[in-house]
């Protein structure tokens, strides 16, 4: 389409928020704070991850990136693993409004330094 509509002129999405706080598509069983949010695997280990400590870690992070200045449309890159951890940060940063990106050590210091 040309020119592009102006779909919802100013209005803004908070991915964050509807990440952390989804709703259930069936609200006879709705999603409690001890129900697993993040099932994490690896070779040697599972462990999970319960929505109230997702939040609680989510917002620990959200203070820190406040703290050290980080502020809406603001670029926060994490060299991160495929873990908990990235996920945190990810929402962290959006709910701060900043843009998250994340290079993974598995791709090799090439990969990093282009």
């Amino acid at each position: 389409m040309f020119p592009r509509p102006d779909f919802f002129p100013g209005t803004e999405l908070n991915f964050a928020q509807n990440l952390l706080y989804p709703l259930h598509p069936d609200s006879q069983h709705p999603i409690k704070d001890d129900d697993i949010a993040i099932i994490a695997a690896t070779e040697t280990s599972r462990s999970e991850v319960s929505w109230e400590e997702l939040r609680k870690r989510v917002g620990e992070c959200y203070n820190a990136l406040q703290h050290q200045g980080v502020k809406p449309l603001d670029r926060v890159a994490g060299f991160v693993g495929n873990h908990t951890n990235a996920i945190v940060a990810m929402l962290a940063t959006t709910a701060l409004g900043a843009i998250w990106t994340a290079v993974s050590p598995d791709t090799g210091v090439g990969a990093v330094l282009d």
